[in-house]
């Protein structure tokens, strides 16, 4: 459980807070989440992310190894794990930034 949140949109913080009232801050439903509370007076953005058999190596060596993930659209999620647990591998190859071996 976080104590406080911290939401960055376009190098800027949009909301600093604790969890439950960054979330339902209109910026960050808007630019974050991707979708506004039910009600809102914007169009809603739906975003899904799936990954199937993520398989990724650096330097010969497997780091990744048949990964799947799903994020229903809206969910607020965040990526947690020891130091070399693949953390920052698996949002490179996300971002396109590592060659993925095999996987969507």
């Amino acid at each position: 459980y976080a104590e406080r949140v911290i939401a960055f949109y376009d190098g800027r913080i949009i909301a600093d807070d604790e969890p439950a009232r960054v979330f339902v801050d209109a910026d960050v439903r808007r630019f974050v989440v991707g979708t506004e509370l039910p009600g809102g007076n914007g169009a809603a953005h739906e975003r899904t992310l799936d990954i199937h058999g993520l398989n990724v190596d650096i330097g010969g060596s497997p780091v990744l190894n048949d990964v799947a993930l799903s994020i229903a659209p809206s969910a607020f999620v965040g990526l947690i794990g020891r130091n070399g647990a693949g953390k920052t591998t698996l949002m490179r190859a996300i971002m396109g930034l590592l060659a993925v071996r095999a996987g969507t």
